[in-house]
């Protein structure tokens, strides 16, 4: 699953960003 598109990167960094909320919270 290699990352071509942009829209990847940026699903990536959305779901790292909410898993460091979560853990967190």
């Amino acid at each position: 699953m290699a990352a071509t598109l942009p829209i990847d990167s940026f699903v990536d960094k959305t779901v790292q960003l909410a898993k460091r909320l979560s853990e967190t919270d």
